[in-house]
């Protein structure tokens, strides 16, 4: 438990919240996220609302403080983020009461980049010094839930670090009634440059991209010059001649241009060998789609000559995607009985395994993730299919580069959109097929193969707490006949 920031909270002037004023606990209604009839209240995974940390705040004598009535008093901070609207409260029980309570959390400073951050207290019905027996205080709970209140009267509770829709923060006695701060939860909002994407005009007319193009990233393309044909004049010996990639940003109409040749020049004289190189374009915010052509331009001789390459006057158009706020909740799914394909999946917070039951009985074998972005994915009239792109990016155990898959748009959950890949499509062990990729063999004999692995939405990705690689393993029963006959050593 870091203690620093709630300590400093005792403090009127240093912008904690003061015993005289702590606002008081009212009487609320109880949570009823994932009920049939939620009353409007909703679980929110996507990091607008949480908790980062709550406990007991130490008098340094020894004891802790305590509330003007002389019982303990809870001190906690909740984070806002920025793109949500309202103020948020805490709703939390104890033991010593019936029903459910709320009070409502002040600003203060410190929130970290992309949130506001707000302090609460709780000092009513809880226990005092000496009027508790040390049985009782074992007993003693405080179930809290942070929630932002809704225009429509709904309330948004986090769930960020209690996934489940019945999960509550509970504080008892074996944490010493606190919970502390999960750096992991909810980072801050990273600053800089967005996602990076090229796309690529080969000579053979193909054009390809190696991610969607982002609002707020950069947007590089490759272009073979020999995609348009002549306007390659002369003047005395020098080239005379230029290629340039033109892009029209949408809604805003927003043109930008660059030259995408350059010529060999050795010792600073320019020949007429042309080459190609990129140009890079920043894709302003509020973009929804790109237009993009080239024109070959040549006033060498006199005589002006252009030619284009514009998809034969449509110019080729991309859509722009948003840089989503969160992305998250990674699920694994491997189930016999089928239904949702990601609900009652297990959380993946380091790897998962794949092996011979799930080869021969599951029905499903699913990689599951969400992603929220604002205006987006909480838009029901938005094509969030046309607007978010997601990718599973792996390698197997000795690859340096990252291989790429794209994952299914499901469905919407709450206020993000989830996305699915079938793991069964990568398992190196499926029936009647030869391994392609390294295989070990562990002292029980079976066959083993890893890959790591992250996902990646609209060019934002999402790794392990402590941003390393998720792993998954894949297994078979030693001894494969098929394997045996077929695929040799």
């Amino acid at each position: 438990m870091r203690y620093g920031l709630l300590a400093a909270m005792v403090l009127v002037g240093c912008g904690g919240v003061d015993e005289a004023e702590a606002p008081p606990a009212v009487p609320a209604r109880a949570p009823l996220t994932g009920s049939a009839d939620g009353g409007g209240d909703a679980a929110d995974r996507a990091c607008q609302v949480v908790l980062r940390e709550v406990g007991r705040v130490p008098d340094g004598r020894g004891g802790y403080l305590l509330s003007p009535a002389g019982r303990w008093l809870w001190r906690g901070t909740v984070d806002l983020a920025d793109a949500a609207t309202g103020a948020p409260a805490v709703l939390f029980r104890t033991r010593l009461a019936d029903g459910w309570y709320s009070v409502d959390a002040a600003p203060v400073e410190g929130g970290p980049a992309g949130f506001t951050r707000y302090a609460f207290e709780i000092a009513e019905h809880t226990p005092s010094p000496g009027s508790t027996s040390t049985t009782g205080l074992s007993r003693f709970t405080i179930d809290l839930l942070p929630y932002v209140a809704e225009a429509d009267g709904g309330r948004l509770f986090d769930h960020n670090r209690r996934p489940g829709d019945f999960d509550t923060y509970t504080l008892a006695a074996g944490e010493n009634f606190a919970l502390a701060d999960d750096p992991a939860a909810c980072p801050a909002v990273a600053a800089g440059e967005g996602p990076a994407t090229t796309l690529r005009f080969g000579a053979d007319w193909s054009v390809d991209a190696s991610g969607p193009v982002v609002e707020g990233g950069t947007l590089t393309v490759e272009y073979a010059l020999e995609r348009i044909e002549g306007c390659r004049n002369t003047h005395n010996g020098h080239p005379g001649w230029d290629t340039r990639a033109f892009a029209r940003f949408l809604p805003g109409g927003q043109i930008v241009d660059a030259s995408v040749r350059a010529f060999e020049a050795p010792y600073g004289v320019p020949t007429t060998t042309a080459y190609a190189v990129p140009a890079t374009f920043d894709v302003p915010a509020g973009a929804e789609a790109v237009e993009l052509w080239f024109a070959r331009i040549s006033y060498a001789t006199g005589t002006p000559c252009e030619a284009y390459d514009s998809a034969f006057g449509q110019n080729y158009r991309f859509a722009v995607g948003p840089r989503p706020a969160w992305v998250g909740q990674p699920v694994v799914k491997t189930s016999r009985a089928g239904g949702h394909a990601c609900d009652g999946g297990g959380l993946i917070t380091e790897g998962v395994g794949y092996g011979t039951w799930a080869r021969v009985r599951a029905v499903m074998s699913n990689l599951c993730v969400q992603a929220w972005a604002p205006g987006v994915t909480d838009a029901a009239s938005v094509d969030v299919g046309a607007r978010l792109q997601a990718t599973l990016r792996y390698r197997w155990q000795g690859e340096q580069a990252w291989r790429a898959a794209g994952m299914g748009l499901l469905d919407r959950a709450g206020n993000d959109a989830r996305f699915v890949y079938d793991l069964r499509s990568l398992d190196p062990f499926r029936m009647y097929r030869c391994p392609d990729v390294p295989v070990t063999t562990g002292p029980n004999g079976y066959d083993t193969a890893r890959m790591d692995f992250y996902f990646e939405v609209n060019g934002v990705a999402h790794r392990r707490a402590d941003g390393t690689d998720f792993v998954a393993t894949f297994d078979d029963y030693p001894n494969n006949d098929w394997r045996e006959n077929n695929c040799g050593e």
